[in-house]
């Protein structure tokens, strides 16, 4: 009979340490960095009465620039044949210089106190994703070898794993479901800022195509404010998130340390 491949002490060690490193990392953003985040985006949200907040709504409409700058120049005296540099236009504050291979007939500037509150969105919903990666890796490294009596169980459909030594993995199971809806929500948001952005280019070039219809120019100024709102919510729901998930952690900290210990614990 073969001997059975098995791994090695210096990779075994090195294995241990690295299980143990993903715990102390996951406790450390159950019981730190959560908590902290959360305190964090209060802060946020209440500074979002100030004028100078990207979040504010008084100064939206005025962040909304629904110009149609003129396309810039060609220097004469330059030679056809070379890809040349053509005369920049300035918009709002900002210098744009256009290609010869790249030129655009019309320009419209896009709203930078959208842009800014989109980033902030943006920078959280990757941060909170990070973190519930980062415990969700420390849940499945802890959960247990899989009993045959739980399998039996799932063939018939029926629950009775869930009382038992298995109680603590399905503790485990459901917590990683709460993690993966969190991610799931901070990837939506995340991709809210494409679509916004895609949305506003539709009512861009409609205002370049019919630049006397005024209707174009206030639905601009309601797209950029609407979504400015958005922002403001993303951030009230990602502080909620975390709340969530912290308390439900806290909560079965028992049995995700311990998923086959004593099963007086109950779940949430």
């Amino acid at each position: 009979m073969t001997n059975q491949p098995k791994l090695d002490k210096e990779t075994s060690k090195k294995i241990e340490q690295f299980h143990q490193n993903v715990t102390t990392e996951a406790e450390d953003v159950i019981f730190r960095v959560f908590p902290s985040k959360i305190f964090e985006l209060q802060e946020l949200i209440a500074s979002t009465s100030s004028p100078s907040s990207p979040f504010n709504l008084s100064r939206a409409k005025e962040s909304t620039d629904p110009t149609v700058y003129p396309p810039p120049t060609v220097k004469s005296e330059e030679p056809d044949t070379k890809k040349r540099k053509l005369d920049s236009v300035t918009a709002n504050g900002t210098r744009y210089v256009e290609l010869e291979h790249a030129r655009y007939p019309n320009l419209l500037v896009t709203n930078k106190q959208l842009t800014e509150a989109q980033d902030i969105v943006k920078r959280e919903c990757e941060k909170l994703a990070e973190l519930c990666d980062k415990v969700r890796l420390w849940i499945n490294i802890s959960m247990p070898r899989v009993s045959i009596s739980r399998y039996i169980a799932n063939i018939a459909n029926e629950r009775h794993f869930a009382s038992g030594d298995n109680f603590g993995v399905q503790v485990q199971e459901d917590v990683m479901s709460e993690l993966q809806r969190s991610q799931d929500s901070c990837y939506n948001m995340r991709d809210s800022a494409r679509q916004g952005h895609l949305n506003r280019a539709k009512i861009c070039s409609k205002i370049i195509k019919y630049p006397h219809i005024e209707d174009y120019a206030i639905a601009l100024k309601e797209h950029d404010q609407k979504h400015i709102y958005f922002a403001r919510q993303s951030v009230i729901e990602i502080c909620n998130i975390y709340a969530v998930a912290m308390d439900v952690l806290h909560k079965n900290m028992i049995k995700l340390r311990k998923p086959k210990g004593d099963n007086v614990a109950g779940l949430y």
